[in-house]
């Protein structure tokens, strides 16, 4: 059995996989992960008629994201891998993201606010759904339709954040409905990759890369 966890979005998000079915559960108030994951942790075991002692693998979404929502969801995480036996592993949500529904051979771009009016972005292959940059980048919201315009990507993803006053309108959109179900799904389908724990990518920290450190990185390669 496989419990996903993602709280680096304004709504905590819950998913299990058990006997080859998904069940999936998602805060119904944003900002309330502390109070909401134990409750959508028991709806999805009810749903799927499973306990705990089930439980071999914990996923978890890495983000960016905030640094209370992440340290919550994370901290929930290591709890539940310290009752049991499973393994944890960490996994990027905007390479989940990434790997959401290709329906072309285009690279995707993901992006999510950053706020203080900026947003993080990076680019994902439609192959593998893996980075084009190994960083994550913060840009502008005003400067994101420039960047889309010079670019040929299959699609924006959004998360819970409206930012789509910035956006070119021929572009289309998708947001997905729970990314703890889009973890699992990724874990599944690569499931020869080396998964590893990892901390999180938290807003502000070096992780993320202004777009000017990213073009004086392209100029030193």
């Amino acid at each position: 059995m496989i419990l996903s966890i993602d709280t680096s979005s304004p709504n905590a998000h819950v998913a299990l996989h058990h006997s080859g079915s998904f069940y999936g559960a998602t805060s119904k108030d944003s900002f309330s992960h502390c109070e909401s994951l134990n409750s959508l942790l028991k709806e999805v075991l009810y749903e799927a008629k499973a306990d705990l002692s089930l439980l071999k693998t914990i996923l978890i979404g890495a983000g960016p994201g905030s640094f209370t929502g992440l340290r919550i969801g994370y901290s929930f995480a290591l709890g539940l891998k310290d009752a049991s036996s499973a393994k944890i592993y960490s996994i990027s949500t905007f390479q989940a993201y990434g790997n959401y529904e290709h329906k072309t051979q285009k690279n995707r771009l993901v992006c999510s606010d950053a706020r203080r009016e900026e947003v993080f972005f990076n680019i994902y292959k439609p192959k593998n759904a893996e980075p084009v940059y190994e960083d994550i980048f913060i840009i502008k919201k005003d400067a994101i339709e420039a960047e889309i315009e010079k670019n040929n990507f299959e699609a924006i993803d959004i998360d819970y954040f409206d930012i789509d006053g910035c956006l070119n309108k021929k572009t289309k959109t998708f947001v997905s409905s729970n990314i703890a179900l889009d973890l699992i799904s990724f874990y599944l389908k690569y499931s020869t990759k080396d998964f590893n724990f990892e901390n999180p990518k938290y807003t502000r920290k070096v992780q993320a890369l202004k777009l000017s450190d990213r073009k004086n990185k392209e100029k030193s390669c």
